[in-house]
């Protein structure tokens, strides 16, 4: 198989502006497809990811499966990357390639062939030009982006971040896609269930912070205690490393308030004071936490994306 098309597709911020023109960032295309008109204030569109797949040899039914978790995993690392590297939240909606048939007989189509399909079956936009990445400026800790995105728009330093990411070794390299997997969830479980969100913001950073070093020294006990708070004074490391150092009191203690809550809605079965489906919640309640969701979503993928840059 020569090529594999994945479709990400923009949850739960409803209709969001796409990409203005197609990109190539090392092996990977990205193509916009034609917007849907749902609201003529925000059209909605899916774009195409495309790159090129050898895949196991064999076309059997056995193999087939094997290509498809093989390219499938390939592409998830891609995306979560993507949705960490843009902030808007994005999943795989479709996985295909260019059709093998099995049993005897064997076709591998052409790579024209494939992609001729391909770009046809998604309507992707073979017109559009080359896009402009936006600059940024790190770490963006502006007012520019508190809330998830709902445009689309590629940050200049992408293809040399991307390129530095999928030439880590494979340790650190697993760590960061597990880091992005973790922020991507968050973003898609956003609208109806914001506890689960905090959760995997924070498992985001617990990803990667187990290189954060502490002394474990308790300033209650006025003592070294390995236990007490260790865990939130690495989660508070991250921060202090990637971002700012030494960290406002404000920020220190909105921190630790917030691993506190990760803990309790963990440890409650994510239920919490305002339960699983806290949309439905109490409004003050709910309120409050989206707010402090919008902070921590700004905090968090600034940091990763520091912590990439810096490495």
């Amino acid at each position: 198989m020569e090529y594999v098309a994945i479709q990400p597709l923009q949850c739960d911020f409803g209709a969001y502006e796409g990409l203005d023109g197609y990109y190539q960032v090392e092996e990977y295309r990205i193509i916009p497809c034609e917007k849907v008109i749902r609201s003529e204030e925000k059209p909605f569109q899916t774009i195409l990811l495309v790159f090129p797949f050898e895949g196991l040899e064999g076309v059997d039914a056995q193999t087939h499966f094997q290509n498809r978790a093989i390219m499938a995993g390939k592409a998830k690392k891609f995306v979560a990357w993507l949705v960490v590297a843009t902030g808007v939240a994005m999943r795989l909606y479709h996985i295909g390639f260019g059709g093998a048939s099995f049993g005897k007989g064997t076709f591998i189509p052409r790579k024209e062939f494939v992609e001729e399909k391909i770009l046809k079956e998604f309507q992707a936009d073979i017109t559009a030009k080359e896009g402009k990445y936006e600059e940024i400026f790190r770490p963006d800790l502006s007012a520019k982006g508190v809330s998830p995105g709902t445009t689309l728009k590629l940050p200049l330093d992408f293809p040399r971040l991307t390129r530095k990411l999928f030439s880590l070794p494979v340790k650190k390299q697993r760590q960061y896609i597990d880091a992005c997997l973790s922020f991507q969830f968050g973003l898609e479980n956003w609208g109806a269930y914001p506890t689960v969100t905090l959760v995997a913001f924070v498992s985001a950073v617990e990803s990667i912070m187990a290189e954060e070093f502490t002394s474990g020294y308790c300033e209650d006990a006025k003592k070294i205690c390995q236990f007490k708070k260790d865990i939130t004074k690495k989660f508070r490391a991250f921060f202090e490393r990637t971002l700012i150092k030494p960290l406002p009191e404000d920020l220190r203690n909105f921190l630790n308030e917030t691993y506190s809550k990760r803990s309790t809605f963990t440890h409650k079965a994510l239920l919490g004071e305002i339960g699983l489906c806290g949309t439905y919640g109490e409004y003050s309640k709910t309120s409050k936490l989206y707010s402090e969701l919008r902070f921590l979503f700004r905090l968090i993928r600034a940091g990763l994306i520091q912590w990439l840059t810096e490495i």
